[in-house]
């Protein structure tokens, strides 16, 4: 019996491939541009709780992402102009596409401020 399923993504490309960080990155920001557009068609339709309630499920979400940033600052090793850059991305809402390049080129903490991850090391 066979078990084993094939997709054209991981037939052709490796899995973590730069093409597949970065569709999955562009599927993401298409998902948060259309519920902005949902926003707005229930709105302009006199469908104010539904748009009332996407926006809250946003903001919460936005918010979340927010604080996050803040309570994983690192205020010796990153500078509040960094802090503020971070923010920019989630709050424009270009956030995975920003995470897509830092892991496809390997960016990781040294785009965020150097971080080392002495967590990972073993001694």
């Amino acid at each position: 019996m066979f078990t084993h399923r094939l997709s054209f993504t991981r037939l052709f490309f490796p899995p973590q491939s730069q093409l597949e960080l970065y569709a999955m990155a562009l599927l993401s920001m298409v998902d948060m541009v259309s519920d902005v557009m949902m926003i707005f068609r229930y709105w302009s339709s006199g469908k104010l709780s539904y748009a009332l309630g996407t926006l809250v499920c946003i903001t919460l979400n936005l918010t979340v992402q927010s604080l996050l940033l803040i309570l994983t600052w690192d205020k010796e090793k990153q500078s509040c102009a960094n802090q503020l850059r971070e923010q920019l991305f989630v709050w424009t809402l270009i956030r995975p596409g920003v995470d897509a390049f830092r892991v496809s080129t390997n960016a990781g903490e040294s785009v965020r401020g150097g971080a080392e991850k002495s967590h990972l090391r073993v001694n």
